[in-house]
């Protein structure tokens, strides 16, 4: 007897045929990890520990390969994010043709986002573009801001500081300390 799924998984067993992918359990899992964190776009390394938190056994190549596969066949959103430790791609999932965002804004720290449905703005960019001898890119538009949870509070901010004075970073108990052997 055949099991009926229903659901995301079975969405994403047509999409997977349909683009020519055999279903394995890999790149189910991935899709459904995937799937649960929308609207944010995660790195390799998230979805692997999604992974393994939900039981599936898999390997950090698996899942590598599984995102480039998956990519690369038009099931994924694939961009690159910069960070305090340099860039990092993430993943997303590509919503079906006609509800496609065209225009999105991202949080440069904790990666929310919020797709902007405004056709006006968009052609009103694409127009600016053309105007530049651009041409927009298939991928879909993306504004890089920091949201309100990710902007540090004024008062924490400036709090240690004296004025017209520039705040002493890495300061601590241990700034006075002799340089050389601590021993006796």
């Amino acid at each position: 007897m055949k099991a009926v799924l229903t659901g995301p998984a079975a969405v994403f067993l047509q999409r997977l045929r349909d683009a020519g992918l055999r279903p394995t359990a890999a790149r189910v899992g991935v899709l459904l990890v995937l799937e649960a964190s929308r609207p944010r776009r995660l790195d390799a390394d998230t979805v692997l520990h999604d992974l393994l938190a939900q039981g599936m056994v898999s390997s950090q190549a698996t899942v590598y390969r599984v995102l480039k596969d998956l990519a690369a066949h038009g099931l994924l959103l694939h961009e690159w994010r910069d960070g305090l430790s340099g860039g990092k791609a993430v993943y997303g999932i590509q919503p079906p043709e006609a509800t496609r965002p065209g225009l999105r804004i991202v949080c440069e720290r904790c990666g929310c986002e919020v797709d902007i449905g405004d056709a006006a703005l968009q052609d009103r960019l694409r127009q600016l573009a053309l105007r530049r001898g651009l041409r927009l890119g298939a991928r879909p538009l993306a504004i890089l801001a920091t949201c309100a949870q990710c902007v540090p509070e004024p008062a924490r901010a400036g709090a240690n500081r004296v004025a017209g004075k520039p705040a002493v970073v890495g300061a601590s108990r241990f700034a006075a300390a002799p340089m050389g052997y601590g021993g006796r």
